[in-house]
């Protein structure tokens, strides 16, 4: 495994300590989802896809561009 550095801002580092607190989620596993999340996307945008959110009514609301 490797370890890493990182520095991140104010804003980010609150979020990650709130989700901590929140979900129980350490930020060491919190920083993997979230890299995982970014390979996902990253490799279906190089496969042509598109990535869209979606509201609760089906409504696509904005096309997501890495």
């Amino acid at each position: 495994m490797t370890k890493l550095s990182i520095n991140i801002n104010d804003e980010t580092a609150a979020f990650l300590n709130e989700t901590k607190e929140k979900k129980n989620i350490n930020v060491t596993e919190q920083i993997r989802r979230a890299v995982s999340l970014y390979q996902y996307l990253h490799d279906a945008q190089e496969a042509g896809e598109e990535i869209h959110t979606v509201s609760r009514t089906g409504k696509r609301t904005r096309v997501i561009l890495l």
